[in-house]
């Protein structure tokens, strides 16, 4: 699993991947998880199959 953090103007954000699915795990303050997946390029709350 890779890490990164990602300092912006006004906040932080951590990114991670997800052993075995190819997605992305977006962490942002005062928010819940999302999964980015690079293939659809598409975000949802969980991460698909």
């Amino acid at each position: 699993m890779a890490y990164a953090t990602i300092a912006l103007q006004n906040q932080t954000l951590q990114i991670q991947t997800v052993p075995g699915s190819g997605m992305i795990k977006v962490l942002l303050p005062e928010s819940a998880p999302c999964f980015y997946n690079p293939a659809t390029g598409l975000f949802g709350t969980e991460p698909s199959p």
